[in-house]
């Protein structure tokens, strides 16, 4: 998992569109702000994105967890995907919303964790901040 690395978006909401884009709406760029601790929200969206070297393809099943303070983590699990074989393609690609539902939110950050095997990859998010 050396040539691995990735992102975690956080969004208020997001749809894929007819011609399979992703919108994203809500997107923060910055912490989280909240005006209590314990604050309840009704969903919030992780976008993962994790890329990596075709000479690392997995060849077992991937694991995306995401932590969100106030609830219990999040995971999806998804078995290999071969990319197309493309002339110049040197990599490969993983790209996953993950839907976090009616959740208290607390001060703390938002961590992303990509598993495959014994190796691990974490993903920083944004941070839940009390702004009282």
């Amino acid at each position: 998992m050396k040539k691995w690395h990735g992102s975690l978006l956080i969004c208020d909401d997001m749809s894929f569109t007819l011609t399979g884009k992703v919108d994203l709406r809500g997107v923060y760029t910055s912490d989280i702000s909240i005006p209590s601790a314990g604050i309840p929200i009704s969903q919030l969206v992780a976008y993962v994105f994790v890329e990596g070297d075709l000479s690392e393809l997995p060849t077992t099943t991937v694991q995306v967890e995401v932590s969100v303070p106030g609830a219990p983590p999040s995971t999806l699990s998804f078995p290999p995907h071969v990319p197309p074989g493309l002339p110049g393609r040197t990599s490969w690609f993983l790209r996953t919303p993950l839907l976090i539902q009616h959740i208290r939110l607390q001060p703390g950050k938002i961590v992303g964790t990509v598993r495959h095997g014994d190796a691990a990859l974490t993903l920083h998010g944004p941070w839940v901040v009390v702004t009282s």
